[in-house]
C-alpha cells in the first residue's frame, strides 16, 4: 500500500507542478537525508546518526529548479503503519525534529486523509510567499570571512550593489561603536 499510495501522490505532485504559478518548482523522489543535511551542529547525536542513516529518507522533496534549495518535503503516511506509539511514529517524531531543526518545512499526508491537492497547493503557496518577500527586500548577500553583507532594496528603482562597491564601501569603517554595558 505505501508504494501505492506514494505513486498516486506523485501523480497529483506532477499535476500541481504542471500549473503555471508552480512552474519554478521539481520534485524529487526518496531524497535521503544524508544528502540533504549540510549542518549536522543543531542536531542531537541521536538525530544525527538517524539522518545519516542511508534508508532514511523523505518520500518526496520539492525544490527550486534554478538553485535546487530545498522548498518543502512531504511525507505518505500509511495509517496502520504509522500509528501513535508504534516503532514508525517514533522514526516519525524524529525526523519532524531534524527537518525543523535544518528549517525545510514537512507536510504529512496521511493514506485515509483527504483534500491533499489543496494541502500541497496551500504548503507550496505559503513557501513561495515568503521567497518573494526576501526576493522583494533584499537586494543582494555577500559572505565574507570575517562579515556578512546585506543590501536592502529602499526604493522601486533597486539598483544590485555589486561586490567590489561593498569592498570599496566605507560601512564597515562607519558601523556603531563597540559598546560596552556599564560595570
Amino acid at each position: 500500500l505505501p508504494i501505492y499510495s506514494e505513486n498516486l501522490m506523485y501523480s497529483v505532485i506532477q499535476e500541481i507542478l504542471s500549473d503555471k504559478l508552480f512552474s519554478s518548482i521539481g520534485c524529487a523522489v526518496h531524497v535521503s537525508l544524508a544528502t540533504l543535511i549540510r549542518d549536522y551542529s543543531q542536531l542531537t547525536k541521536e538525530e544525527t546518526r538517524y539522518a545519516r542513516n542511508l534508508s532514511t529518507h523523505v518520500d518526496f522533496l520539492m525544490f527550486y529548479k534554478m538553485d535546487k534549495l530545498p522548498i518543502l518535503a512531504i511525507e505518505v503516511d500509511g495509517t496502520s503503519f504509522h500509528r501513535p506509539g508504534s516503532q514508525q511514529s517514533i522514526r516519525d517524531e524524529k525526523k519532524n525534529r531534524i527537518l525543523e531543526k535544518c528549517g525545510i518545512p514537512l507536510l504529512r499526508l496521511r493514506t485515509d486523509g483527504s483534500n491533499e491537492k489543496e494541502k500541497i497547493r496551500a504548503a507550496l503557496k505559503e513557501c513561495e510567499n515568503q521567497r518573494q518577500i526576501i526576493d522583494t527586500f533584499v537586494n543582494s548577500v555577500y559572505v565574507f570571512d570575517d562579515r556578512v553583507v546585506l543590501n536592502f532594496n529602499f526604493t522601486d528603482d533597486a539598483k544590485t550593489v555589486t561586490r567590489e562597491e561593498v569592498l570599496g564601501s566605507s560601512a564597515v569603517d562607519n558601523a556603531p561603536p563597540n559598546v560596552r554595558p556599564f560595570t
